[in-house]
């Protein structure tokens, strides 16, 4: 028997393929070894202590402990997230919209099957294995252009000294002499700042990769043994992915139904007020699943922060504190060859005025973020193949940059709408991190998965060529494809696309659905919106400038009239 469910998981074993025994005792034994498990032993020794209760009384009121102090919630929540983390609720809806579906015995399915980090079609292994390559190969030609060890300690400056600034008597007035002297002493990170912006002022800025080098790597794969006509396929994603149907999507999102109201269609005080009052007696109740469900019909502003800290189990408690803490201690003490990238992505991103009084907040959660080992340990699909470290004895030091993820240009971006959610940086790093390993980790990897880019690219196709085939002909004649602008969409989340309160009423639906579909129906939706100004078009240039302002898009009326209120052509 393994020590725990990671350890079982990570083995290549499945929470499905368990007896109810065997599962019980695993979760217990994480649980076990969590923290929140003493902290709840710490809570009832403490009412223990206070009420003098009997030693042979202790079993008999422990049970109403747990339910006075709401600690049963915890351990719910506690039993959910592990249950999450280790791919029950992905498992059981994998084997429901497979042919096995009707399986009796889910123990006579291979292992494989369930792994997380298997890929099923050797194609898309194949291209992912060459992805790694590629940006393995780009990370080496970058730290030798900069001339840099991976990892080095910092060197310590000198102090800068005060500067006597002497302000004439004609600009201000001054003493007896007709002077007075001044003295500023500017702050010497200030000016480390402000150096190393000048620095990167009129450089191209460097990156590993963005999006054009992923969507091309993408649309490279494809189904070798595909029996079908690939010419009846007018879409670039040549890859054989099954999506869903309207009449499934419709279904699953059915709390966007028009009949129902919604954050971000509905702002009528009176409604507002209610979704806050509702908002906060579900975080009382302080049950996940209860908040996931609240999510889907969009998140009031004020409870945002709480709520998403709720549902991604991003609580930053002082343990959380020190850890971050740790990181900072990190960063100050050593510097990597992928810093100076790392900075000029956040000086290029803050460049926009929506993002720029956040420079700071962005800076320290970013640069945190990839020196956090357990990002590598929390993520669900790992972008690439880590690289890994070798210190100059040969001995493996573990992957680089220590949280296994290479940055993208724009990395950022995923990061930027959170400087809003709190002005804590442990609360909106904590948030950022979750919402990264859990959701936004697809987004840069090259995967079958249901909610990985290529199984998203082929929903968006999908569903414009269902709504619009007009539209599709049209473009196909002019030989324009519309992936090649619904790409950066999807795969920034519409960071940069949207205004800032649009892409919370996104986000919050992915937190609710807990899918990214919503981001190639909102993209899908946004081609059917201008569909009679596309059939107007009559090169790529006119095509392109239909979408170079999105700002003034209104994202909940369109997804829903998309799914509910439109028919096919």
């Amino acid at each position: 028997m393994n020590d725990s469910f990671d350890e079982y998981v990570g083995a290549g074993g499945s929470y499905m393929s368990l007896g109810h025994q065997e599962k019980s005792e695993l979760i217990f034994k994480d649980i076990k070894n969590s923290y929140i498990f003493w902290q709840i032993k710490k809570a009832i020794k403490d009412e223990i202590v206070k009420s003098k209760g009997k030693t042979v009384d202790i079993a008999e009121i422990i049970p109403k402990l747990l339910s006075d102090l709401n600690l049963e919630t915890k351990i719910k929540n506690k039993v959910h997230e592990i249950l999450d983390k280790n791919g029950y609720f992905r498992d059981s809806a994998q084997v429901a919209i497979t042919k096995f579906k009707n399986c009796k015995d889910i123990n006579s399915l291979p292992q494989y099957f369930f792994d997380k980090d298997y890929e099923p079609l050797e194609s898309v292994a194949t291209a992912k294995r060459a992805w790694s390559e590629t940006l393995k190969q780009k990370l080496n030609s970058i730290l030798r252009q900069s001339r840099k060890p991976f990892v080095r300690p910092k060197k310590e400056k000198p102090p800068v000294k005060p500067k006597e600034v002497e302000v004439q008597n004609n600009s201000v007035e001054g003493d007896s002499d007709g002077q007075t002297p001044m003295t500023t002493t500017p702050a010497a990170s200030q000016q480390q700042k402000e150096v190393k912006e000048s620095a990167f002022l009129g450089q191209d800025l460097p990156f590993i990769f963005d999006s054009n080098m992923l969507m091309d790597a993408i649309l490279k794969i494809n189904t070798i043994n595909f029996a079908g006509n690939l010419m009846l396929s007018w879409g670039q994603i040549k890859l054989q992915l099954q999506t869903r149907s309207l009449d499934e999507l419709r279904k699953k999102y059915n709390e966007l139904n028009v009949t129902l109201r919604q954050i971000g269609v509905d702002e009528e005080k009176s409604f507002v007020d209610e979704r806050i009052l509702i908002g906060e007696r579900l975080l009382s109740k302080d049950y996940q699943p209860f908040l996931v469900q609240y999510a889907k019909r969009g998140v009031p502003p004020t409870l945002r922060n709480r709520i998403y800290r709720k549902i991604l189990y991003a609580d930053v408690t002082q343990k959380e504190v020190d850890y971050y803490n740790q990181l900072c201690e990190q960063a100050n003490k050593w510097e990597t060859a992928l810093d100076d990238l790392i900075f000029a992505d956040i000086l290029e991103f803050c460049n926009d005025d929506k993002y720029f009084i956040f420079q700071d907040m962005i800076e320290a959660c970013v640069v945190m973020f990839f020196r956090d080992r357990q990002v590598l340990e929390n993520i669900k699909s790992k972008p690439h193949a880590p690289v890994v470290g070798i210190a100059g004895t040969d001995r493996i030091v573990g992957a680089y940059p220590p949280c296994g993820v290479l940055p993208c240009l724009k990395f950022s971006s995923y990061f930027g709408p959170l400087s809003y959610i709190s002005d804590k940086k442990e609360e909106c790093y904590y948030i950022f991190r979750a919402l990264y390993c859990k959701y936004f980790c697809y987004l840069n990897t090259i995967s079958s998965h249901n909610q990985s880019i290529i199984s998203l690219c082929k929903l968006f196709e999908d569903l414009l060529q269902m709504f619009e085939p007009e539209v599709c002909y049209h473009l196909n004649q002019l030989g324009i494809q519309p992936l090649k602008i619904a790409f950066p969409w999807i795969f920034y989340a519409f960071v940069g696309y949207l205004e800032v309160d649009q892409i919370y009423l996104v986000w919050d639906r992915i937190l609710g659905f807990e899918s990214l579909e919503i981001l190639p129906i909102l993209s899908a939706a946004i081609f059917v919106f201008r569909a009679n100004l596309i059939l107007n078009c009559n090169n790529q240039e006119e095509f392109e400038e239909l979408f170079v302002d999105l700002s003034q898009i209104k994202v909940m009326p369109l997804i829903q009239h998309f799914l509910f209120a439109t028919g096919i052509n």
